[in-house]
């Protein structure tokens, strides 16, 4: 099965929009440079889960939406067990 490739940056866009932030702000409160939230909003670089975990933060968004429920793992009750 193909792994289905995520837009972050138009997630990170979206709902940083929706908290009516700018991309200026946010940075600012993330802790990057407006030019690393633009780069990760175009598209030009997929940030680390560190660094996604933190906007999310900020943004105060949960994680887990931001990937798409096909391609989120599950785990069975018991799957570990001996």
């Amino acid at each position: 099965m193909k792994p289905t490739r995520i837009n972050v940056g138009k997630r990170v866009r979206e709902i940083r929009k929706n908290a009516g932030l700018s991309m200026k702000e946010l940075a600012a409160k993330v802790g990057v440079s407006f030019l690393t939230i633009q780069r990760i909003e175009t598209g030009k670089v997929s940030p680390s889960v560190a660094l996604l975990s933190e906007i999310a933060y900020h943004l105060n968004y949960p994680l887990l939406p931001w990937w798409p429920k096909a391609n989120r793992c599950s785990t069975s009750k018991g799957a570990n067990s001996r």
